[in-house]
């Protein structure tokens, strides 16, 4: 899913995003749909990563990418059951040897469930200056 030591995370054949990413080279992808890098990004279209389906988007601050949402669509929730995609989304980290809320040199990977939006995420936050 997510290089642990670099921090890259290659989604679908043409986007792979580090923590050194710049809204200009997301300019540069076929995902790119005018967007202003402002607001939230939210690509097109499912994508796979590693035989997984998922609907990604990208957040940008000072032009440096800041965060990547995962939610895996894999599976059909209710709205009700939503809180059990988080369930879905703390297996996935577990198989792939993430743990929750470590703080790497270049960011952290959180499972999250958010009761206000009733939305659970994988979410990838990079660090604007990688630490030494």
């Amino acid at each position: 899913m997510i290089n642990k030591k670099t921090g890259v995370i290659k989604i679908g054949d043409n986007l792979e995003i580090s923590p050194t990413y710049k809204f200009d080279d997301y300019k540069k992808t076929p995902y790119y749909r005018d967007e202003d890098g402002i607001k939230e990004i939210i690509l097109s279209k499912e994508q796979i990563i590693e035989g997984r389906h998922y609907f990604v988007s990208l957040i940008f601050r000072n032009q440096l990418i800041y965060s990547v949402s995962l939610i895996n669509s894999d599976k059909i929730f209710s709205e009700k059951e939503e809180p059990k995609r988080k369930e879905v989304h703390d297996e996935i980290l577990q198989r792939c040897g993430i743990t929750q809320n470590h703080e790497y040199k270049w960011g952290k990977i959180l499972s999250e469930y958010d009761s206000r939006s009733n939305m659970s995420s994988i979410s990838i936050y990079y660090n604007s200056i990688m630490k030494p």
